[in-house]
Order: structure tokens, then sequence, then C-alpha cells
């Protein structure tokens, strides 16, 4: 679900963006890849793309439908990770 609101998501969040912002997300983007994949520089990265960038979207069916989703992820992740745990 995600794959599929998420880009229409961000192109309407585009146009409330400042270009500072925009640098600035950038920036921190071309640092992970360079840093390689530290994680608190992509934890910086997830939060930049999917909660401030999606904050600014107009359309708060389509982000509330991100949202839902993105808990459905998440609850996925934790439960496979715990039956993975020994």
């Amino acid at each position: 679900m995600r794959l599929l609101l998420e880009p229409e998501a961000l192109r309407q969040a585009f146009r409330f963006m400042r270009n500072k912002e925009i640098r600035e997300r950038l920036e921190r983007i071309r640092n992970a890849q360079r840093d390689g994949t530290l994680l608190f520089k992509l934890r910086e990265v997830e939060e930049d793309l999917h909660t401030h960038t999606l904050r600014k979207c107009p359309n708060t069916v389509l982000l509330n439908s991100l949202r839902r989703s993105q808990r459905v992820s998440l609850r996925h992740a934790l439960d496979f990770r715990r039956i993975s745990t020994p």
C-alpha cells in the first residue's frame, strides 16, 4: 500500500516545501550514502521522508491511509523480529 500511496503524497507535499528544506534533506541522504548504513543516519533520513516531508501533504485521506499502512508494516516487522530472535 505504501509503495502506491507514498509517491503521490510526496508529490503533493513538495509544493509546500521551501528550497532550504529540500536541500537539507538531500544533503542528509547524501551523507547517509557516503557514511554507509549507520543506523542513526538512516533514522534521520527515514524521519525526513516519512514524517517531516509527508506532513506537508494537504491530502489528509491519503496521509491517513499511509499512516495506517505504516502501522501495519511496523507491526509485521516487530512480530517477525520476535519470532526470529532466539
